[in-house]
Parts: structure tokens; C-alpha cells; sequence
């Protein structure tokens, strides 16, 4: 996931010298959707995998509470769909004006993470670090973005954000309805839960998002990089 983001930092940099803040926009709304995908996919797989897993691995003994797995996702989640952003913000070096938050989201990291981690252990650690995201970089890093780069209204990005994380949510659900069917913790059982959290989500997405813009723009990219391969193989 890292590889995608580094590999277009480069790319936005140069389109925000050549580009119009619109066209600017309009490919930032492109790079969301691909990160809400990425990031909804995975937290859902997450979720429902990483016990079964460890069942696997070590023994049942060691399985996480359900509490604990649902705040290392909703962690996982948030800071995964920041990588837009950050990728953004770094390409038009907007970095400076949040120079601060870093220190910000330290203090209230710690604070909260020493008064919870006695009561909770780790899940109060977690808590800890996803109030300190939601606190500072949650609304400090897409503000100066569209405020600084893109000079444009705020609710979009959020309306787009709180839409893909209802989604997210629901499909979740319907993935662990899915789910429940397979009782167990063999490795059968551990494949068959794979299996639907591979494909449950993704066709959910694909029906819901299959005719918008963000998804079409991908569609036709993957076309264009499979037909090229082809090509260079035939020539």
C-alpha cells in the first residue's frame, strides 16, 4: 500500500504545477476513493481474520478480545484513509502550516494513554492514539489541503468521508453474516472465512460504486496497463 501512495506523490507534485486547483481536486477525489477502498477492504478482512488466524498460529489461548480487534481497526481505518491527504500534502509541500500537530496529538496521545492504559491495558492504549488522530490530524491536515492546495469548500471531503465509512460499516456487517456460517478454528474454516471476506466486500463495492466517475477512471487505467503488457509480450 505504501508503494502506491510514494509512487504518485511525485506525479500530484508535478500536476499541481501544471494543473488547474479543479483538476488538482478532482484527482485527490480519485485518489480518496481508491484509499477508502484499499483501507474499507482490508479493515473488514482485519476484523474478522485476525483471530482465526492466531487461532491458527499459536492457540486459541492467545485470541484478542473483540473489543481490542474493533479499536486496532477503527485505527487502522483512520489512518489509512489519511494517506490521501498526506500524500497530497506532501506533494505540494503544505507541510508547514501543521508543523505543530505533531506535538499536539503527542501530549493528548500520552495524557489519554497514561490515564486508560492502568484501567484497559492495550485497548487504552489504542483509545489513546485514535482520540489523538481524531483530535489534531482528522481535521488539522485536510483543512490547510483544500484551504492551502486545492482553495476549495471543506464539506465535500468530509460528506465523501462520512459516505465511504457508512458503507464500509454496513458492508462489515453483511461480510460477518457471511461469515458466521463458517464455525470453527481449523485451517479449513480459516480459508473458507478468507474467501468470503475476499469477495463479499469487493463485489459489494463494485455494484455500489461500479457507475461513478472513481471507479470508471481505474477501470479504464487497469485496461490501458493490462493492454500495454499485452502488447509488449506480443511485440
Amino acid at each position: 500500500m505504501g508503494q502506491f501512495f510514494t509512487a504518485i506523490t511525485a506525479s500530484v507534485g508535478n500536476l499541481g504545477a501544471t494543473e488547474s486547483k479543479e483538476k488538482l481536486l478532482a484527482v485527490f477525489q480519485k485518489i480518496q476513493f481508491a484509499t477508502f477502498w484499499i483501507f474499507g477492504f482490508s479493515s473488514i478482512c482485519l476484523f474478522y481474520l485476525v483471530n482465526p488466524f492466531i487461532a491458527i498460529w499459536v492457540g486459541n489461548e492467545y485470541w484478542l478480545s473483540m473489543d481490542t480487534v474493533l479499536l486496532l481497526v477503527i485505527l487502522f481505518y483512520i489512518q489509512g484513509m489519511r494517506r490521501a491527504v498526506l500524500t497530497f500534502r506532501e506533494a505540494l509541500g503544505l507541510y508547514w502550516y501543521d508543523r505543530y500537530k505533531p506535538l499536539f496529538q503527542g501530549v493528548i496521545n500520552l495524557a489519554i494513554s497514561v490515564v486508560l492504559a492502568p484501567k484497559l491495558g492495550v485497548s487504552g492504549v489504542i483509545i489513546g492514539t485514535v482520540i489523538s488522530v481524531l483530535t489534531t490530524c482528522f481535521w488539522i491536515e485536510p483543512y490547510f489541503l483544500y484551504k492551502k492546495g486545492f482553495v476549495a469548500p471543506l464539506k465535500s471531503y468530509y460528506f465523501k468521508y462520512a459516505v465511504y465509512t457508512a458503507i464500509t460499516v454496513v458492508t462489515g456487517l453483511v461480510t460477518g453474516a457471511s461469515v458466521g456460517f463458517i464455525t470453527g478454528t481449523s485451517l479449513a474454516a480459516f480459508i473458507g472465512k478468507f474467501i468470503v471476506c475476499l469477495f463479499v466486500p469487493n463485489i459489494i463495492y463494485l455494484v455500489m460504486f461500479y457507475r461513478t466517475k472513481e471507479f470508471q477512471y481505474f477501470l479504464i487505467l487497469a485496461k490501458n496497463i493490462v493492454f500495454k503488457k499485452v502488447m509488449k509480450k506480443i511485440g
